[in-house]
C-alpha cells in the first residue's frame, strides 16, 4: 500500500538531491492509516520525498505564448494534473492544430500569475 500526504514541502533547489523523508511526517501518516486501516499497515517498507511542480496558486497553465503566438505553453503540474491528462491534451492539440479550443481556458492563462496591483505612492 502506498500512502502519502499531499502538501508544499521544503522547496527544492537541486532536484538530483531532494530532502530525506521527514520521519515525523511518517509517524503521522502511520497514525492515520492506523485510524483509517486498523491493523492494515503494520510497518513501513519504504520512504521517499516525491517532488512536483505547482504554480503558485496551484492551477495549471495553459496558454500561448505573449511574445510568440506559434507557441503553447502547458503546466498541468505533475501531481495535479495527472487524472486531467487526456483533457489537457485535447486543448493543447486544440489550441496548437487550430489555433483554439471550445474549452474555457481563461482561468489558466498566463498573465494570471503577472497581475499586479499598483500602488500609488503621495
Amino acid at each position: 500500500m502506498k500512502a502519502e500526504r499531499h502538501g508544499v514541502g521544503p522547496l527544492v533547489h537541486n532536484p538530483y538531491e531532494p530532502p530525506p523523508p521527514d520521519p515525523a511526517e511518517n509517524e503521522r501518516i502511520a497514525r492515520r492509516l492506523e485510524q483509517t486501516l486498523p491493523g492494515f499497515a503494520s510497518r513501513l517498507v519504504r520512504a521517499e520525498t516525491c517532488r512536483y511542480t505547482h504554480t503558485p496558486d496551484g492551477d495549471f497553465l495553459i496558454d500561448r505564448h505573449p511574445e510568440y503566438g506559434q507557441i503553447v505553453i502547458a503546466v498541468p503540474c505533475a501531481g495535479h494534473g495527472f487524472k486531467f491528462a487526456p483533457l489537457i491534451g485535447e486543448i493543447l492539440a486544440d489550441l496548437a492544430i487550430q489555433g483554439a479550443t471550445p474549452y474555457e481556458i481563461a482561468p489558466f492563462r498566463l498573465d494570471r500569475l503577472h497581475k499586479r496591483q499598483v500602488v500609488k505612492l503621495a
